[in-house]
């Protein structure tokens, strides 16, 4: 049964003109994603992605990060998996799932979370 949805898009030109880049990587992304975007192709547009997963996913919780949810709390993992930590964790129990979904071109990453269960 579907107890959330959550959507996100944002012009990906926006990570290419960020001022102050390394602060805003390290306040929303783990070491993780943030060294794995670095080796990607283009990693303005990964991060554009990741940005919108966890954006979709805390609007899909009915969460803003002023209800005790952190951008870490939420870690997208290479191969397209989702592990959660901290308050988002306790949202979720073994019968609530994230299904998740992303698109981009060259202007727009787009994301869309489903929370089910």
């Amino acid at each position: 049964m579907l107890q959330g949805i959550g959507i996100d898009i944002i012009e990906t030109g926006r990570f290419q003109t960020l001022e102050d880049k390394d602060a805003f990587l390290t306040t929303v992304f783990t070491k993780k994603e943030i060294e794995h975007g670095r080796n990607e192709h283009d990693p303005d547009m990964h991060w554009a992605v990741l940005f919108t997963c966890k954006e979709a996913i805390l609007k899909a919780l009915a969460l803003g990060l002023s209800c005790g949810s952190f951008w870490h709390d939420i870690v997208l993992e290479p191969a397209h998996t989702v592990s959660v930590t901290g308050h988002v964790e306790t949202l979720l129990t073994p019968e609530r799932t994230i299904n998740l979904t992303h698109a981009h071109s060259r202007k727009y990453a787009i994301s869309c979370a489903l929370i089910n269960t």
